[in-house]
This record gives C-alpha cells, structure tokens and sequence, in this order.
C-alpha cells in the first residue's frame, strides 16, 4: 500500500505541475517527462494501472490544442487495456470488491466511435464487459450498432 500511496502522491504533484504549466503556450515534453521513468517490473499492477490513466486524461484533454495528443491517448488507453485482467486479479484481491470503471476501455471506446469506427468500438465494450469492468457497455454497444446500421444505409442508397 505505501508504494500505490507514494507513486500517487508523485502522480497527483505531476499533474498539478503540468496544470501549472498548460498556461505557457509550448508543453511539449514536459508530459512526457512525468512518471514514465517510474513504471518498472517491480511496480505493482495497479500503480501502472493508474499511470496509465493518468496519461489518458492528460493526453485526451489536449487533443485539439497539442498535436499528436490524440495519439499518445490512445496509445495510454491500449496500454492500460494490456494489462486489465492482471489489473482486475489484482483489485480483486486488494480491494475485494466488483471491479470498477475502466478508463481505458472507456475512453477508447470513445474515440472509436467518434471516428465511426463501430466494429472496434464495439469490440472494445465487449472486451471490458466481458472482464467485469464497471460500465455502460450494452447502452454503448447498442448506440454503436444503431449508427453502424445507419451508416450502412447511408452508403447502400
């Protein structure tokens, strides 16, 4: 536990230093320098777990206003995703508790369907209510599979 307190800790401070430093113009970099360094074998799950969505949430954020944060969104997302059934093991065990939201899933969920990519948005659902992850992935499956079918019939008139 005072390992997941520590890196949290470090996580939180990062993040109000980037915060800090979002109202300069040029960022570039300084994400990146955060806690990359501290993610290692010997870390626990769950500390990258939350590294990871740290990333998306500061990525995802800056989306429109810093190239190439899309990107590195998803690319977090896809990590975060990687590691969920070990991660899920692992919260299962230290919290005894049903899993909760996850933001990876989510937000790549998200993104794809913003994109109008509905086959991976629905795999991806699928794939997180399929591990137990806390969500609306049916509600998300089925708008996904209403557009798909609009879009289909768009492109067949």
């Amino acid at each position: 536990m005072g390992t997941f307190i520590t890196v949290s800790i470090m996580l939180i401070g990062l993040m109000i230093l980037i915060g800090l430093l979002r109202k300069k113009p040029n960022i570039e970099g300084v994400v990146d320098y955060r806690a990359e360094g501290s993610i290692n074998d010997r870390n626990r799950v769950l500390d990258v777990h939350f590294h990871y969505q740290s990333e998306i949430e500061i990525y995802y954020k800056d989306r429109d206003s810093s190239q190439g944060s899309l990107e590195k969104a998803i690319t977090a997302c896809e990590q975060q995703i990687a590691i969920s059934r070990e991660v899920a093991s692992a919260w299962k065990k230290e919290y005894k508790d049903s899993l909760p939201r996850h933001k990876g899933f989510e937000q790549l969920a998200i993104i794809r369907e913003k994109q109008n990519n509905y086959e991976e948005a629905i795999r991806v659902c699928e794939q997180a209510m399929k591990q137990g992850w806390d969500g609306d992935w049916k509600k998300r499956i089925q708008r996904c599979r209403k557009r798909m079918a609009k879009s289909l019939t768009k492109c067949s008139s």
